[in-house]
């Protein structure tokens, strides 16, 4: 009996089924058969008795021989037992595993199933009903479909939909609300086919629901771009398949062909990596390697996305989630689950990604930056283009107050413009073109105008600021140079006003000379022209005449400079000899002042190639300078010397007034004339270091100045070494 049960056949009826028993009996009835025939045949015969070896070994063989056959008998019926056994325990396993493909199939969807009998009451609904929509199962199974309705569309679709049940017809995307406590009114999707007993009875209805609330709340947000995704909420059927252990599809439900455009033979037999779509998805991607290795290490997966072509060559965004199913010992046997067509959920997302590549694209190439900050005015976003106009990389910028950015020095140079734009800030005022400098991290400055606007929530709560900004430190340095050109025009308006006052002085009072003296001499004031009293006007009006003539050739020499007409015309000539001509000049006006003259010029020097004429015009002017602003008892001081760089340099050097680094720079520029007593009592143009700056650059070279108040100054004239003959 336990052999029986373990091999799954029924238990013995008789003892023929006893392994033995059955042989033992036929072997004695056998025998004793055959001995009761052997006994009768010799009685009609009459024979007498048999003897023993007569009948004896006979029965033992025809007992054997039943024996035997009753053996093989029974052996056969026993093994047509175990194969109908076998053959019943194989039926109960597939259709166990058709059971529990069924349970994959409804626990990995994303729809729960339901089932109704033949009063149109459910008797049946998946446990995904309670995680999807958040209703008890139990809490409908009796009931009709009615009493969970709530709301409806339409009294003709209810209608409409109760005249499919009545007349047994499968019906599609039949929708209605359903009142969840706690969840609120849900919107379902219902979809069910009629099911018949084997004797073609109606037995009722089978189906799949849906929760197409989120489908549904997504449809009204996108009310305004309906037309472009009037598709998007509407999610089609999923269809179910299933793989081997090698991951090849063995089965996939029909719906497939609705909605890829596929056939499910093209798709059987493939792996899903087959299935994809060859040119437009890379098999190396990170996402694949993550999605193989989950299939190799058994584990359950969810919405998985792949590219997929149809025979027209149409790109299908398919999405599918699976789970594992294993053998009673554990071993592997293959994947089930279900797939979507999710391509317009997919087209829907990369329009918004479009369209917020296109922002950042013109944020990129716009000659402003955009900006964000949270409630607490604290930047939470800088477009790109941010960094390259202004410096500031956003991780330096993230978090900080506009003001925390800027040092206190740049705040405190404009207090009421920063407190104005605070005052904005704080008032969750709009604001406009707000100037302030930035120090970037490469410690250039820069100038930033920004404009921005508050932000609120649905709620109308401030959540920040949203604006622009230019990077104007352009602008403002041109503001600045028109702003010094400005002065700076001012300024040569100013000198040339005090140089026409000058000039007007420096020219009135040699011809005033002239003209008095030569009057006087035409009228014969003192009698006739012999008079002892005329004999040094014709010298009187000779040097006015030939100051006259110097200074109107200043004038015109720094026009020509300007202009760049005055010409060279170099020779090469001994230094000593003009230097010596230079201090006889100017030895007068230096004995006059009791000013000491010292000429420290090597006794050999090097000869120079120069224009002679221009080079004792400019030891001239800086001689005559040094001589009219040192006062008695100063000595100015001429030398010479060949400096590192093979330079040649003629210096002068006085211990006058000196001048501190504005009064250097007024003395350099035109007409510029230092404000002292001695400049008063020597009267110029302010045209001599210019003219002589002029000159010095002609020759290669240039001018170099060192003074200090109440040290005196040194000036020089560098000419270049390849003008220096040796």
């Amino acid at each position: 009996m336990k052999e029986d049960v373990e091999t799954g056949t029924e238990p013995r009826s008789n003892w023929m089924d006893i392994a033995g028993l059955a042989e033992t009996v036929w072997f004695v009835m056998a025998a004793f058969f055959y001995v009761i025939a052997t006994f009768i045949g010799h009685y009609i015969d009459d024979l007498g008795w048999p003897h023993i070896y007569e009948f004896i070994l006979p029965a033992i063989f025809i007992g054997l021989v039943f024996a035997i056959l009753s053996a093989q008998l029974r052996k056969r019926r026993l093994n047509r037992r175990a194969e109908a056994a076998k053959n019943l325990a194989q039926a109960q396993k597939a259709l166990s595993t058709t059971e529990q493909r069924f349970k994959d199939v409804a626990e990995s969807a994303s729809d729960w199933i339901w089932e109704m009998d033949a009063d149109l009451r459910f008797n049946f609904f998946s446990g995904r009903l309670k995680e999807i929509v958040g209703i008890d199962p139990d809490s409908l199974i009796g009931k009709g479909r009615k009493h969970s309705i709530s709301s409806i569309e339409s009294a003709e679709l209810w209608e409409n939909h109760q005249d499919d049940l009545d007349n047994r017809r499968p019906f599609r995307d039949f929708r209605y609300w359903i009142d969840v406590p706690g969840k609120g009114p849900q919107y379902v999707s219902i979809s069910g086919k009629p099911i018949y007993d084997e004797q073609g009875n109606f037995a009722g209805y089978r189906g799949m629901g849906s929760n197409i609330t989120k489908q549904y709340e997504q449809q009204c947000a996108l009310k305004n771009s309906e037309q472009r995704f009037k598709d998007f909420a509407e999610v089609a059927s999923d269809w179910f398949w299933e793989s081997g252990p090698d991951h090849r599809i063995t089965y996939i439900s029909k719906r497939v062909e609705d909605k890829t455009g596929g056939t499910k033979e093209s798709i059987i037999g493939k792996s899903r990596l087959e299935v994809a779509a060859q040119d437009l998805e890379d098999k190396k991607d990170e996402k694949w390697q993550q999605h193989q290795k989950d299939l190799e290490d058994c584990k359950e997966f969810r919405d998985f996305t792949y590219v997929y072509q149809d025979e027209n060559g149409k790109k299908l965004y398919l999405e599918t989630s699976g789970k594992p199913f294993f053998a009673d010992d554990g071993t592997f046997l293959g994947y089930r689950g279900v797939g979507s067509d999710i391509s317009k959920l997919v087209e829907h997302q990369k329009e918004i990604e479009r369209s917020e590549q296109r922002f950042k694209d013109f944020a990129e190439v716009a000659s402003d930056w955009f900006w964000e900050t949270d409630a607490d005015l604290r930047y939470t976003f800088l477009s790109a283009h941010a960094e390259s106009l202004n410096g500031a990389a956003p991780e330096r910028v993230y978090g900080k107050r506009r003001e925390e950015l800027v040092s206190p020095e740049d705040i405190a140079q404009n207090p009421e413009e920063w407190n104005q734009h605070l005052r904005h800030l704080e008032n969750r005022e709009p604001f406009k073109d707000f100037e302030y400098r930035y120090q970037r991290p490469d410690g250039l400055n820069t100038y930033i105008r920004v404009s921005g606007k508050p932000i609120y929530d649905e709620d109308g709560q401030f959540t920040g600021y949203r604006g622009i900004g230019t990077n104007v430190t352009k602008e403002h340095e041109n503001r600045e140079a028109l702003r010094r050109a400005k002065e700076d025009a001012e300024t040569a308006n100013k000198t040339k006003s005090d140089f026409l006052a000058s000039m007007s002085h420096e020219l009135r009072t040699p011809l005033n000379a002239i003209i008095g003296y030569s009057d006087a001499m035409r009228s014969e004031v003192f009698g006739p022209l012999g008079n002892e009293r005329y004999r040094d006007y014709p010298i009187h009006i000779y040097d006015s005449g030939t100051h006259l003539l110097e200074l109107i050739n200043d004038v015109l020499d720094v026009s020509k400079i300007e202009a760049g007409k005055l010409d060279l015309h170099d020779e090469v000539i001994p230094v000593e000899g003009i230097a010596t001509s230079v201090l006889r000049l100017v030895r007068e006006r230096a004995e006059s002042g009791k000013i000491k003259l010292a000429n420290e010029l090597p006794n050999v020097l090097p000869r120079l190639r120069a224009d002679p004429l221009r080079v004792k015009q400019m030891l001239l002017n800086l001689l005559s300078n040094a001589v009219k602003f040192t006062p008695e008892g100063g000595c100015v001081t001429l030398g010479c010397q060949i400096n590192g760089n093979g330079e040649f340099v003629l210096s002068v050097t006085d211990t006058g007034i000196g001048m501190g680094p504005e009064e250097q720079k007024k003395a350099l520029s035109q007409f510029g004339q230092v404000d002292s007593d001695l400049s008063r009592k020597f009267q110029g143009t302010g045209l001599g270091l210019p003219l002589t700056i002029g000159l010095i650059e002609l020759h290669g070279g240039y001018f170099d100045i060192r003074s200090a108040p109440g040290k005196g100054t040194m000036t020089a004239l560098c000419f270049p070494s390849d003008r220096v003959v040796i």
